[in-house]
């Protein structure tokens, strides 16, 4: 009798693969999850993003190249295909917003950030430095379809920290 992995098992799978730019363990990883029933979500947030948020830490270390982040988000296309039909993946979002900050601030690491955000099928979402982001996240249908409860939290957090840019919501 086999032993059913466990969430963890299968998110720490997504993520090495991305890590190894192994396509094959992507799709293997997604594959397990959708047999075992596991939340898509779960494995795409906690597997292959941390995966691909790990390969972005090495880039702006210096420890990778635009050409390791390219791998990487081939090879978390590649798990994410295997989630192409099911209805829990095509309810996400996919729509991805980005503070444009003034001119002079922008740098290298946003261009390749929304680079691969819209080479992986994302929308993204310049949202100007004087917009406040409740009002993007008030206007964005996305929004219209979480629970109250997530709707609270997030504004919850909005408004204890007015500072905050987009990519650190994503990250509360």
């Amino acid at each position: 009798m086999s032993q059913e992995k466990t969430i963890t098992q299968i998110i720490d799978e997504a993520k090495r693969s991305i890590l190894d730019f192994d396509e094959k363990g992507a799709e293997n990883a997604a594959n397990e999850a959708l047999a075992l029933g596991y939340s898509i979500n779960e494995i795409i947030e906690k597997g292959f993003l941390e995966g691909m948020k790990a390969i972005g830490d090495m880039f702006e270390e210096g420890n990778a190249c635009l050409l390791h982040i390219f791998a990487a988000a081939d090879t978390m296309d590649a798990g994410l295909a295997v989630f192409q039909d099911c209805e829990e993946y095509n309810k996400l979002s996919k729509n991805m917003a980005i503070e444009l900050v003034g001119e002079g601030q922008r740098d290298e690491k946003i261009d390749v950030l929304e680079a691969m955000f819209r080479i992986n099928g994302y929308d993204v979402v310049e949202i100007p430095d004087n917009v406040p982001i409740v009002d993007f996240l008030e206007r964005d249908t996305a929004f219209d379809s979480i629970p109250d409860s997530c709707k609270e939290e997030i504004m919850a957090k909005v408004a204890a920290h007015p500072g905050v840019t987009t990519f650190q919501l994503s990250e509360m």
